[in-house]
């Protein structure tokens, strides 16, 4: 299985939203790590065209309080 790491800084390059639907289509799944709030992950995360419609699992955005519940 491949794993990837992509570190963005300030605003991702215009480049990276058509990176990552070149992934999207060879069936590549992206997860986001990120110690920003939980709501600049979104922003960003929409700005790239990933998914934000749920929020605490699945394939949204979870935050360190739920990890630690875990």
């Amino acid at each position: 299985t491949f794993v990837g790491l992509v570190a963005l800084r300030d605003a991702p390059t215009p480049s990276a939203a058509d990176a990552l639907g070149v992934l999207a289509r060879r069936g590549v799944t992206v997860k986001v790590l990120t110690g920003d709030h939980p709501g600049t992950a979104a922003r960003v995360c929409e700005d790239l065209g990933l998914r934000t419609d749920t929020v605490g699992g699945g394939d949204g955005i979870v935050t360190a309080e739920l990890v630690d519940a875990l």
